[in-house]
C-alpha cells in the first residue's frame, strides 16, 4: 500500500512530540517485557572544585538490568586524577543496588578513552571504523556483579 503523500506530513518535532514518542516506546517495551517499574531512571552527577564544575556523568539505570553511561566528561586538567574512575563507580554501585547485571557505553578513538574503560573493566564488544572518517567507534560492555 502507497503512503498518500498529501496525507502525511513529516515536521520537526518539539520536546513535546518527543516526550509523546519516548512515552509510546516505554509503554511498549513495558508491555512487551511485563515489566512493571518504570522504564528509565536517570542518574546524573557532577563533581564541583569550590564553584568550579569539573566533571559529570549522565546516565540511567532501565528495564531493571542494566545501566547507560551517556556521557562522562572531566576537564583536561582534572584528567588523571580519579576523578572520571570516582564517578563512574558512584553510578555503577548505585545501578548495581538496583540488580543491574551490565553496563555499557560507547566512545570515539579521538577522545583517547579506551584504555581508561578498558582498566576499568569493560571489554570491546563492537567497533566501526571511519565513525567519523579515519577514526574508530568503539561500544563497550561491563558484567557487574
Amino acid at each position: 500500500m502507497a503512503l498518500a503523500t498529501q496525507r502525511y506530513q513529516i515536521i520537526e518535532s518539539t520536546k513535546d512530540e518527543i516526550d509523546w514518542v519516548e512515552s509510546q516506546i516505554n509503554n511498549y517495551n513495558r508491555e512487551l517485557l511485563d515489566f512493571p517499574g518504570e522504564p528509565e531512571t536517570l542518574m546524573n552527577y557532577y563533581i564541583k572544585d569550590n564553584d568550579e564544575v569539573i566533571a559529570g556523568i549522565n546516565s540511567c539505570f532501565y528495564f531493571g538490568e542494566f545501566l547507560w553511561i551517556n556521557v562522562l566528561f572531566v576537564k583536561e586538567q582534572y584528567r588523571g586524577k580519579g576523578i572520571g574512575k570516582l564517578l563512574l563507580s558512584k553510578v555503577e554501585d548505585i545501578a548495581k543496588a538496583k540488580g543491574a547485571k551490565l553496563s555499557h557505553l560507547h566512545a570515539f578513538e579521538f577522545d583517547n578513552v579506551k584504555e581508561f574503560y578498558l582498566r576499568l573493566g569493560y571489554e570491546i564488544y563492537g567497533v566501526m571504523d571511519d565513525c567519523p572518517a579515519k577514526f574508530k567507534h568503539y561500544f563497550f560492555k561491563k558484567h557487574l556483579n
